[in-house]
């Protein structure tokens, strides 16, 4: 999958492959981070929008079928037509209905709806009547003909896009606070795209009164994203828990509207669902057990929520017959930071297709603790956990690709370096083949420092 960005923020522009790992490098205030919560926005809208119909609509519906199956049930002997019962069943008539109006990709659900409704008046055609009813049969069609119309006109009046328009608003608003156009700007409009090879998979426009083109041609191959920017959030559960900002009506999604950004509130109610951890994933065949067992171990101890203190606690075992129990507060920011990742795993969070993404990590990690925390990113790709990670740090890029290429992981590792230009915007290039631009970039500071004594 690509992901293409003009005129946002720092970004110019941007082509970002997303197929593994992605790794976007660059110095502070570069746009690094514009990407993932760009991301994290549109994955969230997509996930949280309101795939139901409006009540009225689907009351209205439903009564057309209930009339259509009242007149097949008196027209038809179910015993002379097998089949028929079954496809004409109210509850099976619209459930075959509303699962393609709730399907993404616009463009195929004219299609497909035309080929529901085909399909029942062919057997209705090929069906045996009573006798007496057989003047029914026309009537039916022509009512199939009329419902098949209303809803054809349902989707053109009640598009996917316009249902997840509202709710990509208010997540952009909480995460750019209606600034995603750069001030300095002529170009008064931001436009994004994603696609899959030479496949559009949706294209948007925003400017600063929000999206005002959103056209969706395939669904997204990710049902969730999980943004990391600071290990503190574990400490913050009772602050942000109190302030009523978890996800749900309260945060804004349908209405009303918090200040806190929806990644951070969206990260710690995840979190707090470690608290049912699936028996399975302490299975040594789990897929992510070795990456629990690695985080485990290098924390001496591990997370997890304490519904009676309605904390997070870490516990600290030293030994078969002692351990400890440690309020975040009182633990290190980098047991922190492997902490988070233990808890997803432990929510069931992290899977093929739920985006990772992950903002300069190093901030809180010495830098043995940077390489171990890249060998946990490469074990979670390896898996096949789509990861997008923004740092500064030679270190962890070095231990990204190193470990990435030991596991053979070279063709899903993309890397960038985002730059600042002389004309006020940052540019992201594809340096998957030279690292080397990298690591110059990032140790140029050092280096000057060095050559000045």
């Amino acid at each position: 999958m690509q992901l293409i960005l003009k005129n946002i923020n720092l970004i110019q522009d941007a082509r970002i492959r997303l197929n593994g790992l992605t790794v976007i490098a660059g110095e502070n205030d570069s746009g690094k981070s514009t990407v993932g919560k760009l991301l994290f926005s549109i994955i969230k809208a997509f996930s949280q929008y309101d795939k139901s119909l409006s009540e009225d609509k689907i009351i209205n519906i439903q009564e057309q079928i209930e009339n259509i199956y009242r007149q097949v049930r008196k027209t038809f002997r179910f015993e002379d037509n097998p089949g028929l019962k079954e496809i004409f069943f109210p509850t099976n008539f619209f459930q075959s209905i509303r699962k393609i109006i709730e399907f993404t990709a616009a463009p195929y659900q004219a299609d497909e709806i035309k080929t529901i409704f085909d399909k029942k008046s062919q057997l209705l055609e090929s069906a045996t009547p009573l006798s007496e009813e057989h003047h029914n049969v026309t009537n039916i069609q022509q009512d199939i003909e009329i419902l098949s119309e209303r809803v054809l006109k349902l989707l053109a009046d009640d598009t996917v896009g316009e249902r997840i328009r509202p709710v990509l608003n208010r997540i952009l608003a909480s995460e750019f606070n209606n600034e995603l156009i750069p001030k300095h700007s002529e170009e008064r409009q931001a436009h994004i795209a994603l696609s899959e090879g030479d496949n559009a998979i949706l294209a948007l426009t925003i400017d600063t009164h929000g999206v005002q083109h959103l056209e969706i041609s395939d669904p997204l191959l990710f049902n969730d994203a999980s943004f990391i920017e600071t290990p503190i959030i574990l400490q913050l559960y009772d602050l942000i828990n109190t302030a009523h900002a978890l996800p749900g009506d309260s945060f804004g999604l349908k209405g009303s509207h918090t200040r806190l950004p929806y990644h951070l509130a969206d990260l710690i109610s995840k979190l707090k669902n470690a608290q049912y951890v699936s028996d399975s994933l302490m299975d040594g065949d789990e897929p992510l057990f070795a990456a629990l067992q690695n985080t485990h171990a290098l924390m001496r101890g591990g997370f997890n929520f304490d519904d009676s203190d309605k904390d997070f606690i870490f516990r600290r075992g030293y030994g078969q017959e002692q351990s400890m129990n440690i309020k975040p507060v009182n633990t290190a920011s980098g047991i922190k930071a492997f902490g988070i990742i233990q808890l997803l795993i432990h929510a069931g969070m992290l899977n093929t297709k739920s985006l990772l993404i992950v903002d300069e990590p190093e901030t809180h990690l010495h830098p043995a603790w940077q390489v171990e925390y890249a060998r946990l990113m490469i074990m979670l790709v390896q898996q096949g956990i789509p990861v997008l990670l923004t740092s500064h740090s030679p270190y962890i890029i070095q231990a990204l690709k190193v470990a990435g290429e030991a596991e053979g992981l070279g063709a899903k590792m993309n890397y960038y370096l985002a730059e600042c230009e002389p004309d006020g915007f940052a540019r992201m290039h594809d340096v998957s083949d030279d690292l080397n631009r990298i690591f110059v970039k990032l140790s140029a500071p050092m280096q000057e420092l060095v050559w000045q004594q």
